[in-house]
């Protein structure tokens, strides 16, 4: 659960709460939102430079680069970044679909190179 369900989450209970004109136990919503948060913190991953680059695959460089213009938070040190994982990029990767599905075939390459003589 990141940080954004959890929020969306307590929203939610909220509206409910107050369209049915509930009146509830402070005590037990108070501990269900404290467990929330404990499963959320210990969810919670931080991880270095060259890890995120291989998480995220982005270089080192570009998200460097991402951290100084403001896109990505740093959370350890100048020189020693620390990045929160569910923050990361993700580098999107191609997906071919349909007719343009075909795997690559050197062999099929080299034929289709051989008849065009």
């Amino acid at each position: 659960m990141t940080l954004a369900e959890l929020r969306a989450h307590w929203t939610h209970r909220r509206e409910d709460y107050a369209r049915t004109h509930a009146t509830v136990n402070g005590v037990a919503v108070a501990d269900e939102i404290l467990r929330d948060l404990k499963h959320l913190e210990n969810h919670e991953r931080f991880v270095t430079l060259r890890e995120a680059a291989l998480a995220s695959g982005y270089t080192p460089d570009h998200l460097s680069r991402l951290t100084r213009q403001g896109h990505l938070v740093n959370y350890g040190r100048k020189h020693a970044p620390r990045f929160r994982a569910s923050d990361l990029p993700r580098k999107p990767t191609r997906q071919l679909v349909g007719l343009d599905s075909r795997v690559y075939s050197p062999e099929a390459d080299a034929r289709s190179l051989g008849l065009r003589r």
